[in-house]
């Protein structure tokens, strides 16, 4: 009688199965981080973006308090000299994009961020804007009439978003 040496049909198949549940749970748990890491690079950018765009609009309501309300030439150069970006009104496509986010509030001026603007701001290792969404900032200035100070917020908006959100705080909610 010879002895067979080797592996049984059963034992291979037990070994197969659990090959694949365990291949299944680390592509589950892959893609959970590799999602993760893209929600934080997302957030990362518009932190960035935020941050430096805060610092601008507070220069320029700083030297908004020394001009005539109805000083609209001034105003519209303090505009261009402060609040980084292109209008969006200037660009029919991204505004149309933008629109359909409906993520517009009342009292923004909504500014496009190109490529070259957004590699000045910090952000160096860039895709392409039909990969990463377009970033889009609105701008708001209020005068608190009691105070005679002006209050402002900027608005960060990326036009991919995650999940259908696509604002900086409904972004870090999630």
């Amino acid at each position: 009688m010879r002895k067979n040496k080797g592996i049984t049909l059963i034992s291979l198949t037990i070994m197969i199965i659990i090959l694949i549940v365990l291949a299944s749970v680390t592509m589950y748990y892959g893609n959970s981080i590799i999602t993760e890491t893209k929600i934080q690079d997302l957030v990362t950018n518009m932190l960035l973006i935020q941050a430096t765009l805060k610092g601008n609009l507070e220069q320029y309501n700083f030297e908004l308090q020394t001009v005539d309300p109805n000083d609209t030439a001034t105003i519209e150069e303090l505009k261009k000299q402060y609040l980084i970006g292109k209008k969006l009104s200037d660009n029919p496509e991204i505004e149309q994009i933008f629109n359909d986010l409906g993520v517009q509030e009342y009292g923004y001026e909504y500014y496009y961020l190109d490529t070259d603007t957004l590699v000045s701001l910090g952000l160096k290792e860039l895709k392409s804007e039909e990969d990463t969404g377009y970033y889009i900032v609105g701008y708001t200035t209020d005068l608190d009439t009691a105070d005679e100070e002006y209050t402002s917020k900027v608005q960060v908006i990326n036009t991919k978003g995650y999940q259908n959100n696509y604002t900086l705080d409904s972004i870090q909610n999630i």
